[in-house]
């Protein structure tokens, strides 16, 4: 999956043909389908806008958000296709905030054995 609003960034178009010679299926969001990575792509997901928060500068502001939002709901979709659960989830990220909030008791005590009395 490749990401650019114009669609001819010079760092993904160099890409291109090591993946095509890995026969890599591509999937493209970018805002124009006649653009060399919309036309290299297998499948082609428009993220065009029909302007960006501002105009004093050329910055994308709306695209970008409208990209976050479309990879999320892809990356959603995906596991949820392949199924994947909380102990893929844990596994795949054993370090972050969100992995451990799924980390039970058990998983990070300790058995001391038999307590003495006096």
């Amino acid at each position: 999956m490749m990401l650019s609003n114009s669609g001819k960034t010079a760092e993904l178009l160099q890409l291109l043909p090591h993946l095509a010679l890995r026969r890599v299926k591509l999937i493209s969001l970018c805002s124009s389908e006649e653009s060399p990575l919309g036309q290299a792509s297998d499948i082609w997901i428009d993220t065009s806008v029909p302007s960006e928060a501002t105009q004093e500068f050329p910055a994308p502001t709306c695209s970008t958000t409208l990209t976050l939002a479309v990879v999320d709901s892809l990356c959603i979709a995906a596991a949820e296709h392949r199924m994947l659960g909380k102990e893929e989830f844990k596994f795949n990220h054993p370090g972050g905030a969100i992995g451990n909030t799924l980390t039970a008791v058990a998983d990070v005590c300790c058995t001391l054995g038999p307590m003495q009395t006096a």
